[in-house]
């Protein structure tokens, strides 16, 4: 069954690593065309060179998300690039490696701004681009907190939390003009290609009857075409 993928634009945040990369593979693999951004120029590149694809089929943005124009940036280059954009997926916003067992406001701040007010600005800008259309799937990339206590952040935690909750009220306003917005809930420890499938169903016309879900990966690992 072809998943309604090709030809599509997808942008994703996060893209040069882990999840995000193995998702922007898969996407580019049922022949969607990709925007990845990730602060690291050099490293964008090198990601995209390793990623199956032709002219027009893969673009990258060096951004850093924090910036209050990141949304205006992001639409920009999907424009410029693509002419268009049908899918977000905004996987930015692990956690930074930290020795102290108590954090600072800095660190709260910092965490907040990845992790909250990064996609809420690239969703701000794009899901009401994405309603003109009355199509488009946005996925928010969020995790479980550590299995043991003693090894979660707590700002990261909390800030998963509120993406959680920015997802459904982004579901809850723009489901009725055909822009679905979800979030994929990654377990520690899980594989990446594994997380990419549900992300990836999430972007596609199969995923119709889904918007203001969480997906546990562990209970999403669903093959985007048979």
């Amino acid at each position: 069954m072809d998943p309604g993928i090709a030809g599509r634009v997808c942008v994703l945040t996060g893209a040069d690593h882990g999840v995000g990369l193995e998702t922007a593979r898969l996407l580019r693999a049922e022949d969607a065309k990709v925007l990845l951004i990730a602060p690291d120029a050099g490293r964008l590149a090198e990601v995209a060179e390793g990623i199956d694809g032709g002219e027009g089929e893969i673009a990258t943005l060096p951004l850093d998300l924090t910036a209050a124009d990141a949304g205006e940036q992001i639409l920009g280059a999907a424009l410029a690039n693509f002419d268009g954009i049908d899918a977000l997926v905004n996987g930015a916003g692990a956690p930074r490696p930290r020795d102290l067992p108590a954090t600072t406001d800095d660190a709260w701040r910092e965490q907040h701004e990845l992790s909250v007010i990064a996609p809420l600005r690239a969703m701000r800008t794009i899901a009401p681009v994405l309603a003109e259309r009355g199509w488009g799937r946005i996925v928010n990339v969020c995790s479980t907190v550590a299995r043991r206590p003693s090894q979660a952040l707590p700002e990261y935690s909390v800030a998963q939390a509120a993406e959680l909750a920015l997802s459904r009220l982004f579901a809850d306003r723009y489901a009725g003009d055909g822009v679905l917005v979800n979030a994929v809930c990654l377990a520690p420890g899980e594989a990446p290609a594994q997380s990419a499938k549900a992300i990836a169903f999430l972007c596609s016309e199969r995923a119709s009857y889904f918007s203001g879900a969480v997906w546990p990966v562990a209970t999403a690992t669903v093959e985007v075409s048979s």
